[in-house]
C-alpha cells in the first residue's frame, strides 16, 4: 500500500536551539529569514556569486536568517531583540510562535535589550494597533540610537527609501513609553549582561556580553548581516548609517574573537548561528557549535 504523507509532516520543526552558559540558559528564536542577494557593498556580483558557489549555495535563493536571543537566569528573561513581527512577509514573524513552543509566554519577559531600532529587529515588540507585545517588559536601547531615529532633520534628509527606518522606529518607542530604558556605557544591564558598543552599522549599535561562571557568549547584533562578510570582512551592507565604522568594528570585533577562541552568535548568522571564528586566508570561517541534548 502506497505510503501517504500526513499533513503535520510538512510542518518545519520548532525554530529553537537551547544551550546553558554557566547558570544562564540562552534560547536562540527563529524569526524566520528573508532573501538578500543584492544588499552588499564593497564588492562585485560576481564575486558574491562565487563566494556563495563555493559554499554551495546561490545567491538566486540566499536566505539571511532571522534570530533572537532568550537569556534566563532565576525567574528572569530577558529577550534580545525581536525579528520582524507582523511587517514582512509570511517567511517571517515566527518569534511568538517559537516562544511558545519553547515553553515562554510574552508576559513573562522582563526586558527586550536592542541592538539597535531597524525593523528586523524590533518590529515583533509591537503589532499594527500599536500595542505592546511583550506588556511586562521594559524596552533597552542606547541614547545614541534614539536620538538618531527621532532627529526629524536627520529624517528628512535621509537617503530615499530610507524614510520608513525613521518611522517604524518611532512607533516602536511611541509604544512603550513611559518603558524605554536608556543603556549606560561599560555598566550592566542585568547580572552578566553587559551592553558592547559597535557603533557603524547604526550610530547606537551594540552587541551583547552574556557572562557566568566563567563562560562567556558574545551576541554581536548586525556586525554582519550576509554570511558572506565573514569571508570578507571589507564588504558593507547597504544599511549601513557608517559603512567605514562598521567595517571597522567588524574587523576589530572578528580578529578579537578569533583570538580568545570566544562563543559568538548574531542576528543573521544561518539559525541557529552560534559557534566561533576562526582566521582562514585572508578572512575567517565559521564554526558552529554542535547540538547536544542534555543541558
Amino acid at each position: 500500500m502506497p505510503h501517504t504523507m500526513n499533513t503535520t509532516q510538512k510542518i518545519q520543526a520548532p525554530g529553537f536551539f537551547r544551550f546553558t552558559l554557566g547558570k544562564k540558559l540562552i534560547t536562540v528564536l527563529s524569526d524566520g529569514y528573508f532573501a538578500s542577494n543584492d544588499l552588499l557593498t564593497n564588492i562585485s556580483k560576481d564575486q558574491v556569486e562565487a563566494l556563495l558557489v563555493g559554499d554551495i549555495r546561490s545567491s538566486e535563493n540566499y536566505r539571511v536568517s532571522i534570530n533572537v536571543f532568550l537569556v534566563e537566569e532565576g525567574d528572569k528573561k530577558y529577550l534580545i531583540d525581536a525579528g520582524l513581527g507582523s511587517f514582512f512577509d509570511a517567511n517571517a514573524g515566527h518569534l511568538h510562535r517559537n516562544l511558545k513552543l519553547a515553553g515562554n509566554d510574552p508576559s513573562e519577559i522582563t526586558a527586550v535589550l536592542a541592538t539597535h531600532l531597524h525593523l528586523d529587529h524590533i518590529g515583533g515588540i509591537f503589532n499594527s494597533d500599536g500595542k505592546r507585545l511583550f506588556p511586562n517588559a521594559d524596552l533597552w536601547v542606547t541614547r545614541q540610537e534614539v536620538d538618531f531615529w527621532t532627529n526629524t532633520e536627520i529624517q528628512k534628509n535621509a537617503p530615499e527609501g530610507a524614510d520608513s527606518y525613521f518611522v517604524m522606529a518611532q512607533k516602536a518607542l511611541q509604544t512603550y513609553e513611559g518603558r524605554v530604558r536608556f543603556i549606560e556605557e561599560n555598566s550592566e544591564i542585568a547580572p552578566g549582561i553587559k551592553a558592547i558598543p559597535l557603533f557603524g552599522h547604526t550610530p547606537g549599535h551594540v552587541g551583547y556580553s552574556i557572562e557566568s561562571e566563567g563562560q562567556k557568549l558574545l551576541i554581536w547584533g548586525d556586525l554582519i548581516n550576509v554570511f558572506v562578510q565573514i569571508q570578507r570582512p571589507d564588504v558593507g551592507f547597504l544599511s549601513d548609517v557608517n559603512t567605514q565604522d562598521a567595517t571597522k568594528k567588524r574587523k576589530q570585533i572578528f580578529g578579537m574573537a578569533a583570538e580568545s577562541k570566544m562563543l559568538i552568535s548574531g542576528m543573521h548568522l544561518p539559525f541557529p548561528g552560534v559557534g566561533f571564528i576562526q582566521k582562514s586566508g585572508e578572512g575567517y570561517r565559521f564554526v558552529p557549535l554542535l547540538w547536544h541534548g542534555n543541558l
